[in-house]
């Protein structure tokens, strides 16, 4: 057959495309991303089994900030371990181009399954609880991945028929908490997906209120089939899931959800509230069909006997006749209609008869439909007689009835279990933001060779001795004249002079090559020196010597050169551990730098024992930092406290801003906190109004113009 042999072809020109890259064989590009290309390869180490691996791209092998963006992205991923998380295999660099590799995924992305439109609720409910969890668990390890996404999103169907989630692309996350060197995403420079990206983000805020707005738009776009816009208004959702959507993509961080937790909380009670009106909506239909075929069997049976009654004697009415039309059950009759009756008349009305064959004659059509008691009759009934003084019942369905007590029973006790979980079921989300407070300072710090290490208490860091020796021979003509008794008879010799010139001229290019040598040690340890470097003749050879008669002589000059000098690393170490010291003087055991400054070392003087003394001017801003446990103890005091005292404890606390306590109630009392700690959410917020950081001028006089911005890394100069 010609497919196959087709299919051969196509398989093998396939393979020859193929690619080596290191352990792997790529076999076809997935995808092409802002920082890499994602291959479908196979591993040969692992019975070429299916992995996706993502290669830098070749035009940022080069590029330092992309390079540590995709090794964050590897080394995040490597620390994370959860079912709905795709796991890390391997990490490395190969051909110059660093790479990681993860498990294969045919599914495809939820991007791809929304194209085709919004998901059912049951699908949305399986999928995004899925992600709401991982998220929860990696904002539990500290990482917020500040890119969420459906595109970042894999749906890994497996062999039961259930879909998976993959959460991916950990490659603008930021930890908790950590300090770098340089940061990877300056404000004004965000990375990230416009559409699902929170709006303090464009001010370079990194917070969990982050995933939370790009998990409101998931869901929205889960359920409608497409994003949230400013230009149309949104579509009209069910309304506990609408509140859901809004309180997650509400304009300002704090009136959002606190927590991942809350949200997956919050998002499993508005489904179950919305599965639970469409249960109640199928239960109402079906109890309106109930109801109709029982009405229907009735009027047909009452119609069949009443066409099959024989005639009733002259000035007899039979009881049938009346209980038909006492009882309403005449309505099936084809030539009835209920708005055509005529008004009940007390007098004057035709008499009750039978004409025909077990028929009725036109005056019982045009009778109205009445209660008939003894009165009517003329005298009190007979015993046995059907006609009572109490009106006969029309039958009832006993399944309709029966449904809705069920669901009257059913009702009842969801409101009382409800009723009496109440305060269990409540929450409360708790913002507080960390105080600030910017420091600035000259620091007066000395430099002393009898130091060995830093040493904050002394103020004092370790100065050392440089020295470096070169020799270098300077050969010339001999100026000396050495004469016998003839004067005539005269030869050169070698003068004092000589040698003192030579020396000289070795010694003028000895100290130049000392002295560059010196400065460029100096600036590689990142060190600066103290005082003037000092020079020294170590050793001085003449041949040859003064006085032998020769045309030439070459004077030998070894010199040696010395500076004492200090680490600039230490005097930084020294100037943090000084402003660490204030900071938790002013705020708090916990406080912490956020940014820092560190000016021009000025080397003030320098004593005989060779200590000197230095200026540094410092600048830093600091922030409290708060401590899980110290979270978990504030939770631990204001369980089950109404919400006035609770804030007041809050204020009183070290390091809270007291302005910044916000508390939010969710279910439950209104003015009372839960009694479950676990149930109590307490966020800190970063602060928006930082105090302005401005470094000192190291005579005193004003803030140095040089570096009036803060910057996240110490800086300090080389330069005296």
């Amino acid at each position: 057959m010609p497919e196959p042999e087709n299919n051969a072809q196509r398989s093998q020109h396939s393979s020859s495309n193929r690619r080596r890259f290191g352990n792997y064989e790529l076999v076809r590009r997935i995808d092409v991303g802002g920082m890499g290309e994602v291959y479908l390869a196979r591993q040969h180490t692992a019975f070429g089994r299916e992995v996706a691996i993502k290669i830098m791209r070749p035009d940022l092998v080069h590029d330092p900030i992309a390079r540590q963006r995709f090794l964050r992205e590897a080394e995040v991923n490597a620390h994370l371990k959860h079912e709905h998380i795709l796991s890390l295999i391997e990490f490395g660099e190969e051909q110059g181009r660093l790479f990681f590799v993860t498990p294969y995924i045919e599914g495809g992305t939820l991007a791809q399954r929304l194209q085709h439109g919004p998901l059912p609720l049951s699908e949305v409910y399986s999928l995004f609880t899925a992600l709401v969890q991982a998220v929860a668990y990696i904002h539990r390890r500290g990482v917020i991945h500040r890119d969420l996404k459906p595109s970042n999103v894999l749906l890994d169907r497996n062999n039961d028929g259930k879909v998976y989630v993959r959460l991916i692309d950990f490659g603008i996350a930021t930890i908790q908490g950590q300090h770098a060197d340089a940061p990877l995403t300056l404000p004004g420079n965000e990375v990230g997906t416009l559409a699902y990206m929170a709006p303090e983000r464009l001010q370079g805020v990194a917070a969990i209120s982050n995933d939370i707005y790009s998990l409101g738009v998931i869901l929205y776009q889960m359920l409608t089939g497409q994003l949230p816009s400013q230009e149309q208004p949104r579509l009209q959702l069910p309304k506990p899931l609408a509140y859901v959507v809004e309180r997650a993509t509400a304009e300002r961080p704090e009136e959002r959800f606190s927590s991942a937790e809350e949200l997956l909380a919050a998002f499993e009670q508005a489904y179950q509230a919305v599965a639970a009106a469409e249960v109640d909506s199928k239960h109402h239909q079906s109890a309106q069909r109930a109801t109709a075929q029982p009405a229907s069997r009735q009027q047909a049976a009452a119609t069949q006997r009443a066409v099959s009654r024989p005639p009733a004697s002259p000035g007899h009415t039979p009881p049938e006749v009346m209980t038909l039309q006492r009882s309403e059950d005449a309505s099936d009759q084809s030539s009835y209609t209920p708005s055509a009756r005529p008004p009940f008349r007390s007098t004057g009305r035709p008499p009750f008869s039978i004409s025909g064959q077990g028929g009725f004659a036109q005056e019982d059509y045009d009778a109205p439909t009445m209660d008939l008691g003894r009165e009517v009759l003329g005298g009190a009934s007979a015993p046995g007689d059907r006609f009572g003084s109490r009106p006969p019942r029309r039958r009832k369905n006993p399944l309709l009835a029966l449904i809705f007590v069920t669901i009257a029973l059913v009702l009842l006790l969801i409101g009382g279990l409800l009723f009496l979980e109440a305060p269990g079921l409540s929450t409360a989300a708790i913002n507080i933001t960390p105080r600030s407070a910017a420091l600035s300072q000259v620091f007066t710090i000395t430099a002393s060779l009898q130091a060995k290490q830093v040493d904050a208490a002394g103020k004092t860091v370790p100065a050392r001795v440089l020295s470096e020796s070169k020799t270098l021979s300077q050969q010339g003509a001999t100026t000396g004249r050495k004469c016998t008794l003839l004067v005539l008879d005269c030869k050169q010799s070698v003068d004092i002079v000589d040698q003192i010139r030579l020396a000289n001229q070795a010694k003028q290019v000895l100290v130049n090559q000392i002295s560059q040598d010196l400065q460029r040690q100096l600036q590689q340890q990142n060190a600066q020196q103290v005082g003037d470097i000092v020079f020294s003749d170590v050793d001085e050879k003449t041949d040859p010597p003064i006085g032998v008669e020769s045309s030439t002589v070459t004077v030998t000059l070894t010199e040696q050169g010395s500076v004492e000098y200090f680490l600039l690393g230490d005097v930084r170490s020294l100037v943090l551990q000084l402003l660490g010291q204030q900071a938790q003087q002013q705020l708090g055991a916990h406080a912490q730098l956020k940014t820092t400054q560190i000016g021009k070392v000025k080397v003030q003087s320098v004593d005989n024992q060779g200590t000197a003394t230095l200026k540094v001017p410092a600048a830093a801003l600091a922030q409290y930092l708060f401590s899980q446990d110290e979270l978990e103890s504030m939770k631990s005091h204001i369980k089950g406290l109404k919400v006035g005292q609770a804030r007041t404890y809050l204020q009183k606390l070290p390091g809270v801003d007291p302005a910044s306590v916000s508390i939010h109630l969710t279910g439950g009392s209104n003015d009372v906190l839960p009694d479950d700690p676990q149930r109590i959410q307490i966020i800190p917020v970063n602060p928006t109004n930082l105090p302005n950081v401005q470094l000192p001028s190291a005579s005193g006089s004003g803030p140095a113009s040089a570096t009036a911005t803060a910057s996240p890394t110490v800086h300090a100069s080389s330069n005296p």
